[in-house]
């Protein structure tokens, strides 16, 4: 945690002019590290995201982050971004509750619908014919 602490002191200056960060398959877990290290590695990356003017794209997949860093992230990271198009979270949710539980606090909408689609109807300017 310390490295990507360093990391994102040396990211800062140039933090409006990056568009896409990769730590995908890069362990952050939080075991054995102490709370003022996380709760310092939490602001920074929360920070980067929140304030960066052109972040758009963060895979984490299989970085490993606990349920209450991962809480903290959505809530002052991800979910105060204004530019953030897209995070990967592959590889991070050990149950479908704990992806449940992200997808909630992150006010995802899941919408399972049937797409019926009849090949022999065209469309002209938006009006169905035949």
């Amino acid at each position: 945690m310390s490295d990507f602490i360093t990391m994102f002191d040396i990211l800062r200056p140039s933090a409006h002019s990056i568009t896409h960060i990769d730590f995908s398959w890069n362990s952050m877990t939080d075991e054995g590290v102490s709370q003022s290290i996380l709760g310092e590695f939490c602001k920074k990356f929360s920070d980067f995201m929140r304030y960066s003017l052109t972040l758009q794209h963060i895979n984490l997949s299989g970085v490993g982050f606990s349920i209450p860093t991962l809480k903290y992230l959505t809530d002052y990271g991800f979910r105060k971004s204004k530019t953030l198009l897209a995070i990967h979270m592959d590889g991070n949710f050990k149950s479908v509750g704990m992806l449940d539980q992200f997808r909630l606090w992150m006010k995802v909408v899941k919408i399972e619908r049937d797409l019926l689609v009849d090949d022999s109807a065209s469309f002209d300017g938006g009006n169905p014919t035949s």
